[in-house]
C-alpha cells in the first residue's frame, strides 16, 4: 500500500535545477589584429560550478559589482 505523506516528503527533496561542472571563459579584446585572429588572453569567470536547487528554496546570486 502506498503512503502518500511518504511520497509527499520525498518529493520535497528532489532538485528542480542541477548544474554540474558549469564553466564559463570570456576573450578580452586586445588588438584588431588578435580580435581578426581569435586570439586574446581568455578571462576565466567560473570554473566547475556544481549545484542543485531544491524544490522550496530561493537562491539569490551577487556579482562582484552586487548586481
Amino acid at each position: 500500500m502506498c503512503m502518500p505523506h511518504i511520497l509527499r516528503r520525498v518529493k520535497l527533496f528532489e532538485a528542480i535545477v542541477r548544474v554540474q561542472d558549469l564553466k564559463k571563459t570570456f576573450r578580452t579584446s586586445g588588438s584588431i589584429l588578435q580580435t581578426i585572429m581569435g586570439k586574446g588572453e581568455q578571462i576565466r569567470a567560473v570554473d566547475d560550478v556544481s549545484l542543485d536547487i531544491m524544490k522550496g528554496e530561493v537562491l539569490g546570486l551577487v556579482g562582484e559589482s552586487g548586481s
